[in-house]
């Protein structure tokens, strides 16, 4: 292979292995070190036999050799894995526990795996959050936990479309991730954070967990140039003494050129007794309305057509807010019957206030009359 190094004494720095002592060398800004194989089938690999210490230079390497990783001492700087796979856990080349903090960056231009036992922590500078692109992976596979704090997160480095697998836990505080993403663990946006990337899936275990911060109102927290395939669950947590959101007023949470199923559970969508999160779906786009609890054809009023939703879709599966389903469990039961009479005639006036509970008798006439309505369908029909 070839060694390129700049601004270093190549002659000092073999004096370790000439002499046997062991001073540690140090690679300060401005200065890289790069261990690099010309043959594309044999990658090359450093043997860090002496200690050194990467203090805001950079270190390039294809590989290293025997995964031993423990004379080298990153205190800052960049570390750039060329042709080697970085794997996170007891036996990983940088341990089982990988706590990365501003001033170091990881570019690894293959695969990195975050393993059941292993966790992968990196924070960066508030200041430079939105610049400072601290982590780029060619993919990134994650079976423990992964949490990003105020920096740049690139899971598809290479453009190959490979992107973030989650079957772990990963955590985007104040941060942006770039990539495709699959999620089949849980995946928590907190704060200004977002995902722009081809497309997202989740399946059917999969949960995205959302901190509606007032900052994500301008724009989607998932913006996507792909499909959005979605599954599983939506897990909303709002701050009700702290949310921006003014009545009625609609954010969007995901913007894909194609939006494909819906979430099968919805959770945190009361606000309190009178106001909800009404989570609605079009063909390109999620969006969350703050809205009365019970108007489920977001009209600004609870009324008979929101009672029709209710009672049209009684005792089925799969739904939505527009079809009845008010408490986001996916069934529309007796629960969203309760949201719409318990709120019967409130409008969206700022204090909601309405004929906020019907009286027994006229709400017991008008579920009669709409069940006996349902029941009669099948007889016309015929």
């Amino acid at each position: 292979g070839t060694v390129s190094l700049n601004d270093i004494n190549l002659s000092y720095l073999l004096s370790d292995s000439l002499t046997g002592t062991r001073e540690v060398h140090t690679l300060v800004a401005g200065q890289t070190l790069a261990v690099e194989s010309s043959n594309p089938n044999d990658p090359g690999a450093a043997l860090f036999e002496f200690p050194l210490r990467l203090n805001g230079g950079t270190l390039r390497v294809d590989a290293v050799a025997g995964n031993d990783f423990s004379n080298v001492d990153w205190d800052a700087g960049s570390l750039e894995l060329l042709r080697s796979n970085l794997t996170v856990g007891t036996a990983g080349l940088l341990g089982g526990t990988v706590v990365m903090n501003a001033g170091q960056q990881l570019h690894v231009h293959q695969a990195v795996t975050v393993q059941a036992n292993g966790t992968l922590s990196v924070t960066g500078d508030a200041a430079t959050a939105e610049t400072n692109e601290q982590f780029a992976a060619g993919s990134l596979g994650v079976f423990g936990l992964a949490v990003f704090t105020s920096t740049q997160v690139d899971t598809d480095a290479d453009e190959t479309g490979n992107g973030l697998f989650n079957n772990g836990r990963v955590v985007l505080i104040d941060s942006e991730l770039t990539g495709p993403v699959v999620n089949q663990g849980s995946l928590t946006l907190v704060g200004d954070s977002a995902i722009n990337g081809g497309d997202f899936a989740q399946n059917a275990d999969g949960a995205l967990e959302v901190s509606l911060d007032p900052a994500q109102l301008a724009a989607p927290m998932l913006d996507l140039s792909g499909t959005a395939d979605l599954d599983g669950v939506l897990d909303l947590d709002t701050d009700a003494t702290n949310f921006a959101l003014l009545p009625y007023q609609a954010t969007t949470l995901i913007e894909a050129a194609e939006l494909v199923g819906t979430f099968d559970q919805v959770r945190g969508v009361e606000i309190n007794p009178q106001e909800s999160l009404a989570v609605t779906y079009t063909p390109t786009a999620v969006r969350i309305t703050r809205a009365i609890r019970g108007d489920a054809n977001l009209s600004g009023q609870v009324e008979q057509g929101d009672l029709n939703s209710v009672l049209n879709n009684w005792g089925s599966t799969g739904n939505t807010w527009a079809s009845g389903d008010l408490t986001g469990d996916g069934v529309v039961n007796q629960a969203d019957l309760n949201a719409v009479l318990n709120n019967w005639g409130a409008t969206a006036a700022p204090d909601f206030t309405g004929s906020a509970v019907p009286e027994p008798t006229a709400a017991l006439g008008l579920v009669g009359l709409g069940l006996l309505a349902r029941r009669r369908e099948p007889l016309r029909a015929r």
